[in-house]
């Protein structure tokens, strides 16, 4: 979170001067760079569950799959792609000369495909959720309260006596 706060403070601060001062420009793709692959190493490994199994035919996925394997790949490979959209707030500006200047369809464009990389993120996160059963939900009939949680069976002493 800090390294995506110092990039939208450097693009902030770039989109306000009228040259394109390379310290802050550079700065900004550093930033980028490092959030986006470490966004991507996030959503691949901890929340999807890939790159846990070297079985053929499942390389670099997980053990338990609900949707084909190709249908996994695809997703990585698109998701990798849908994150590195920022990179196009770099390169139209580029050839116009001026700092992080992008147009309004570009704005566009860049919502619906963030928009896009959401859902699908959120669709394989909870089927990864579901394959895994994490938090041990499926266990029990119903998730505790939670003065049963932090006090245990102390509370439920006093609530008989």
């Amino acid at each position: 979170m800090c390294v995506q706060g110092g990039a939208i403070f450097f693009t902030l601060y770039a989109s306000n001067l009228d040259t394109m001062n390379h310290t802050i420009f550079y700065s900004f793709i550093g930033l980028n760079a490092f959030s986006t692959i470490y966004s991507l190493y996030w959503d691949l490994y901890m929340d999807w569950g890939f790159f846990r199994t070297s079985e053929p035919g499942k390389r670099f996925l997980r053990h338990k799959l609900l949707y084909p394997v190709r249908f996994y790949y695809f997703a990585a490979f698109t998701n990798t792609l849908m994150r590195l959209m920022w990179i196009l707030t770099i390169i139209k500006p580029w050839y116009r000369g001026t700092a992080f200047d992008i147009s309004l369809s570009d704005v566009t464009v860049l919502a619906i495909v963030e928009a896009l990389r959401r859902t699908q993120w959120a669709l394989l996160r909870i089927e990864n959720e579901n394959v895994n059963n994490f938090e041990k939900y499926r266990n029990v009939m119903q998730i505790p309260e939670f003065k049963d949680m932090v006090y245990g069976s102390e509370a439920k002493k006093e609530d008989q006596q």
